[in-house]
């Protein structure tokens, strides 16, 4: 008996020491309930607990409160129960500590540490021995217990931050960090668990690298700046549309910050693709997601900013987040720290009316998420009726050929932004580039701004309108293009970039500093640089304004400082004049361009700082010399061009806006006329860096209406405001020699008319007496009681130089009358360049001439078209349904040549000779060409089904003869009409190779030929760069080419081709350069056109590749492989 009662007594004993180890740490005590913003904690992690409808926080130190609401937190609690004779020994400290629910029960994933075990030595560290570890309980309080021989990862290896997925395999993970103090590249890695989470399975596999990261930074001991070794936090999310996110925590140098990486295969063995930059703004992080009980999905974080004693203080915050896209999107991201804000990421639309959508409180959940710039006009537009739609294009369209069959409507933006509390104190200002149509803008519900015309940029001060900062604020935008509106494609929405500017209270403005730098004295620029100084204060203000000139080098040639007293409410306009010896000019071939940086000093530091570059060159027009550009003359080698990318529609991303500057380059272009309305920043940008001079045009009518419900109706109250705000926004780009205040305008040659050109010339000149003015004036079809040899003067009288829209046979007559007038046609047809062209190059006072276009574009339908018509038959000046591209550039939709782009070579002397082929005309009918368009010609010797019949070859040349030959034998000789530089052959059609050659004095020269090819033998796909930037305004342009097995281009091969793409972008738009095939540009499934389509790829803001495929029935696919850097 003594012995049994021995026995009883040391299990008892061993019984209470195991509950002993086993329980909650501490006693229970000091239970409070206060607000989240009183909280301290670190990696808050919450539990919303369906069962018990109550939320449960945890973190690091290992306690658990509890709330109802996510404000009041109730706590905190002892949850945790340690084996003390386990590896954790008695008091182990416990960091990220993770609820999950899983099979019926509650676990608890943490980081424990042993201080008395060192595991490890690495560059005078010590290293505790630190886990990832799992407990279990039944409640989601508690208490949670470690499991039998719970060892889930080595003893010999520092980990943390363990937390907790489901993969696609069906198996439970752990996913947690090998920490850095070891490695010195910290790891993301992932272990397999046992099917009850007892144990794991197996050894660990890497996922990734700190060093991965692009966004996290540190300084090596030689302050060059490194990836940072750090990684924490790990959770796992999956979006609405199926993509495996992780978010994770790094440093930026002093700042915590959360990141995010993406797996391109959906499963946690990836590859793990991180983003460019962090989700939040700095000083958040250890991040982890959770629904509400609403439904409403939110991203717990703690803050992690340094107090006043150096000390960093941690507090849980809560931050709304979309998962309905691809990517994670925070809704209240803090606006990053500098000057000029990008506002384009994260926003969500809804097309067509609604109510209440302007109100901050307003649900936009299921609205489609989206990033700027938009256009909603060329994207699939739905209609449940057969045969109206067909992609973006309807027979509902209120603008029709006009607009090219797209639709207008009404559309809605939101989107969310926290001002942070460094930016308390901070003038804000809201700047739209440009929202087509008239657009009202909303802040937190109030409205803050209307704007009736579509292509002005307009800025808004918002200060008063926004709410506390750390509390979000709601920008809401509604756009309305609304009935017949416009004679072109105008787009629809928020189609080019929208900015947030912050600046103190006294502060400086890009719109109000003008650098003029158009004068040349003994070879020296005499630079004169104006800037308003504002102050918003309530009191005077004294501060210095420090300028500084950087060549194109970067080197400082120019600084000067001016006291500056600055009255409470005022503004304090400053001047300065000074010499610049040896300057580098700005030129077509030479753009180089100087920086002006301005600076505003007060007695806490540099409160404001603008930069504006600027060009040094002098321009100057007359009658006797023509137009000089820094003193030497050149004649405009023009095209017009509107403001839409083709397949792109409106939207003004800034790699399309440089392409457009770039094809016209290539294409011997020097000018550029913007019709009929201002461009993107962007593009101006572009062609100051890559030298095209530019007409910047404001309006296309003025009081008199050209379509119901066009401009017209607001000229009166806001052409002022427009035209100066042209002149303000654009007047430092060197490119700009030119400003027109109209196209074709109606009242051109009233009375009324000339009171109106004078007010805004007037208003140009006062804001910029360095360039000059013009307008297009075209014949008086609309007015038939007038003529151009009685009213023409008067629409001229008040412009610096004359523009001409296709009345190149007046030039001659008119200078007789006016002999002093500086003229050039700012429109004419191709099929009358050379009679244009001849006048340009013959006399000094005609200085250009701009074709109309230089690129195709949306609308207008059919301008260019040429048809068979049989006898009594009229062409039409537009062509209806198919039709929506105007067809009238000398550079398609996919910027490439036209015929009369090589046509247009030999004009400028940039080739020497070129061919094409017109087919037979059907017997009985005649070719109409429409004013605007060119003749049915292809540069091509593929015409299957034509043979033995007569073609027709036009050689374009300046050569006095040229002869042409047809598979080695000699068709004949002819000389070439010197008034048009064409010579025209009849040829019986025979496949093989047609060639043309210049005769000068009786000997071969220079020649072109075309080749008859095989049948489509594969598809060849070129891309304009094949790197580009991990940017979203980055693109790359591929040609998709159905080519014969020598790699010709095979010209009459119309395929149906269908792309794919994968990896770090996607194809944004697809389609071809033809004028009627209407089929979305979205489909990416496009038909060849003449043998050639395009694919517009947009990164997606990782570094990586971007994989291209296209297949095509019965060739082989091909594919194409871009860097992105």
């Amino acid at each position: 008996m003594k012995k049994g009662r021995c026995i009883v007594l040391l299990i008892l004993v061993i019984l209470v020491e195991v509950v002993m180890a086993q329980s909650p740490r501490h006693t229970q005590r000091n239970i409070r309930t206060i607000p989240i913003d009183s909280m301290l904690m670190s990696d808050p992690f919450i539990l919303a607990d369906p069962v018990t409808r109550m939320y449960y926080m945890t973190g690091s130190g290992g306690m658990l409160w509890k709330s109802k609401d996510l404000n009041m937190w109730t706590g905190p609690y002892n949850v945790v129960a340690v084996d003390t004779n386990s590896w954790m020994g008695k008091n182990p400290a416990i960091w990220a500590a993770e609820l999950h629910f899983y099979k019926g029960k509650y676990y608890y994933f943490a980081t424990f540490t042993n201080k008395g075990v060192i595991i490890d030595t690495v560059k005078k560290n010590a290293i505790e021995r630190r886990a990832s570890h799992i407990l279990v309980s039944d409640k989601p309080d508690g208490p949670y217990i470690p499991m039998k021989d719970s060892i889930y990862l080595p003893a010999n290896k520092p980990t943390l931050d363990g937390t907790f997925w489901i993969d696609k395999d069906g198996k439970p993970y752990m996913i947690f960090c090998h920490e850095w103090l070891q490695n010195w590249n910290g790891t993301v890695e992932k272990i397999e668990l046992k099917p009850d989470l007892s144990g794991s399975i197996g050894e660990s596999k890497l996922l990734f690298l700190s060093s991965d990261s692009p966004w996290s930074k540190e300084y090596d001991e030689n302050r060059n700046i490194i990836p940072n070794k750090v990684t924490d936090g790990p959770f796992l999310f999956r979006t609405q549309t199926g993509k495996l996110g992780m978010l994770w925590t790094s440093w930026v140098f002093k700042d915590y910050t959360q990141g995010v990486a993406y797996s391109e295969s959906g499963t946690l063995d990836g590859q793990w693709i991180q983003e460019k930059e962090p989700i939040t703004p700095p000083n958040y992080g250890h991040g982890m997601l959770f629904h509400t009980f609403e439904g409403k999905l939110l991203m717990s974080v703690h803050s992690h900013k340094e107090n006043k004693n150096g000390r960093y203080i941690r507090t849980p915050q809560l931050l709304e987040v979309d998962d309905s896209g691809d990517k994670l999107i925070l809704k209240n991201k803090e606006l990053a720290s500098g000057r000029k804000i990008n506002l384009d990421k994260g926003w969500r639309s809804h097309l067509g009316s609604t109510s209440n959508a302007e109100q901050a409180s307003y649900n936009d959940s299921k609205w489609r998420a989206l990033d700027l710039p938009h256009d909603w006009s060329i994207e699939p537009v739905p209609v449940a009726k057969e045969g109206i739609t067909l992609g973006p294009f309807s027979r509902m369209s209120d603008g029709g050929v006009d607009t090219g069959q797209t639709l207008g409507g009404e559309g809605w933006y939101r989107t969310e932004f926290t001002i942070a509390k460094e930016d308390a104190d901070k003038r804000l200002l809201l700047y739209f580039e440009g929202i087509y149509n008239q657009s009202e803008v909303w802040i937190n519900g109030t409205k803050v701004h209307y704007n009736p015309y579509g292509y002005t940029s307009f800025r808004l001060d918002i200060s008063k309108y926004c709410n506390a900062p750390g509390t979000s604020n709601s920008l809401v935008v509604k756009a309305v293009n609304a009935g017949k509106n416009s004679r072109w494609y105008s787009g629809s929405g928020i189609y080019r970039h929208v900015w947030l500017i912050k600046t103190d209270k006294v502060y400086l403005d890009e719109w109000d500093t003008f650098v003029n730098a158009s004068e040349l004295k003994e070879k020296e620029a005499v630079i004169k640089l104006n800037t308003i100084l504002h102050n918003v204060a309530d009191k005077d203000s004294r501060a210095k304004l420090n300028i500084k000139i950087f060549s194109p080098t970067g080197n400082e040639v120019y600084s000067t400082t001016q006291n500056v007293h600055i009255s409470a409410s005022g503004d304090e306009p400053v001047s300065i004049s000074f010499n610049l010896k040896k300057p580098e000019l700005w030129s077509i071939d030479t753009p180089v361009l100087y920086q002006a940086e301005i600076s505003v000093l007060s007695d806490s530091g540099e409160t404001d700082k603008i930069t504006i570059p600027f060009g040094i060159r002098t321009i100057a027009f007359s009658a006797e010399k023509g137009f000089l550009l820094n003193g030497k003359p050149v004649k405009l080698k023009g095209g017009c061009l509107h403001h839409d990318n083709g397949l792109l529609g409106a939207a003004a991303i800034d790699r399309a806006e440089e392409r457009k500057v770039e094809l016209m380059k290539a294409n011997g272009y020097n000018a550029v006329r913007c019709a009929h309305n201002l461009p993107s920043e962007y593009f101006l940008q572009a062609c100051d860096r890559l030298g095209l001079l530019v007409i910047d045009e404001v309006f296309d009518q003025w009081q008199e209406a050209k379509r119901p419900q066009d401009y017209h109706q607001f000229f009166d109250e806001w052409s002022e405001y427009d035209m100066t705000t042209m002149v303000r926004r654009d007047r430092n780009h060197p490119s700009i020699i030119l400003w027109s205040i109209g196209n074709e305008i109606a009242e051109r040659a009233d009375a009324v008319g000339e009171i109106i050109a004078k007010r805004l010339i007037t208003t140009i000149k006062n804001l910029d007496d360095s360039r000059f003015t013009t307008a297009a004036v075209n014949n008086f079809w609309d007015r038939r009681h007038f003529t151009w040899a009685k009213d023409s003067e008067r629409a001229f009288r008040n412009l610096d130089v004359a523009g001409y829209n296709y009345m190149w046979q007046e030039y001659e007559k008119d200078h007789q009358k006016f002999p002093d007038r500086i003229m050039f046609g700012t429109e004419s047809v191709p099929k009358e360049a050379a009679q244009n062209w001849n006048l340009v190059e013959k006399h000094p006072y005609i200085i250009g001439d701009f074709v109309w276009t230089s690129v195709d574009y949306l609308g207008e339908a059919g301008l260019a078209h040429t048809l068979e018509l049989a006898p009594g038959e009229r062409n039409p000046q537009f062509m209806d349904w198919p039709w929506y591209n105007a067809w009238c550039g000398d550079i398609d939709l996919c910027g490439d040549k036209k015929p009369q782009s090589y046509y247009r070579d030999i004009l400028w002397r940039r080739t020497a000779i070129s061919l094409a082929v017109q087919p037979p005309v059907a017997e009985g009918k005649r070719e109409d060409i429409n004013y605007w368009g060119w003749k049915n010609e292809l540069l091509s010797w593929n015409w299957k089904g034509f043979e033995g019949q007569m073609m027709k070859v036009n050689i374009y040349s300046r050569s006095p003869k040229v002869r042409l030959y047809l598979n080695n034998k000699l068709i004949g000789e002819k000389e070439v009409n010197q008034e048009n530089y064409t010579s025209s052959f009849d040829v019986v059609y025979e496949p093989g190779v047609l060639k043309a050659v210049n005769v000068i004095k009786n000997k071969e020269t220079l020649s072109a030929e075309l080749k008859t090819t095989a049948e489509p033998a594969a598809i060849r796909l070129t891309a304009d760069r094949t790197s580009i930037k991990a940017d979203k305004n980055d693109l790359s342009y591929i040609k998709i080419e159905i080519v014969d097995k020598e790699g010709n281009l095979v010209p009459d091969t119309n395929l149906a081709v269908n792309i794919k793409c994968t990896g770090n972008g996607s194809v944004i738009a697809a389609g071809n350069a033809s004028y009627d095939d209407m089929k979305s540009f979205r489909s990416f499934n496009p038909n060849t056109f003449r043998g050639k389509a395009m694919a517009i790829v947009q990164p997606n803001e990782n570094k990586g590749e971007i994989n291209l495929t296209v297949s095509a029935t019965g060739l082989d696919d091909a594919s194409i492989t871009l860097k992105v850097y």
